[in-house]
């Protein structure tokens, strides 16, 4: 039987996928959670071997290890990425300067696992919701820490609204 070279009306020939560039290859076996800042240059991993650790994208490059603690479940970049927050297994949130790894502020108020980390869209607060029912929230020029919410909830997430 001879092939066919019609081409049905409206379908066209197929053409090559382009070849996209991939960047560098980052190592999550150990990791529980991934964020990207809010400008695409930076990457925080978490996991089991505590954390965060920052990365620069486009080369690859870790820029900073927050030894903040073990087995960190959440992770927030400040809007300009100039912090990395993270939520604990334990309950403890910890902040860090993303260029040096540099500890900024730590609480244990949360007391239970993390579901919800996040910096408000003008970096003035950090929110924390935790599977107790708590909602927590820190000025981040002072750290200080208070307890904006309690109830009998299981939260399993969260977000500020963009006018913060």
């Amino acid at each position: 039987m001879a092939k066919s070279t019609k081409r049905s009306a409206g379908r066209s020939a197929k053409k090559p996928v382009a070849k996209t560039k991939v960047g560098p290859r980052f190592d999550f076996k150990a990791s529980y959670g991934v964020v990207i800042s809010s400008d695409g240059a930076l990457l925080a991993t978490c996991g089991k071997t505590g954390g965060p650790t920052v990365w620069d994208i486009a080369s690859g490059r870790m820029l900073a290890k927050c030894d903040m603690f073990k087995h960190s479940s959440r992770l927030a970049f400040s809007p300009s990425g100039k912090f990395v927050a993270g939520f604990s297994t334990s309950g403890e949130v910890s902040v860090c300067d993303a260029q040096t790894g540099v500890s900024v502020a730590k609480s244990k108020a949360c007391q239970e696992e993390g579901s919800f980390i996040s910096f408000s869209p003008g970096g003035k607060e950090l929110a924390a919701a935790n599977w107790g029912g708590e909602i927590w929230s820190w000025n981040t020029r002072t750290w200080k820490a208070k307890c904006v919410f309690e109830g009998d909830v299981n939260f399993q997430g969260g977000a500020f609204l963009p006018d913060g």
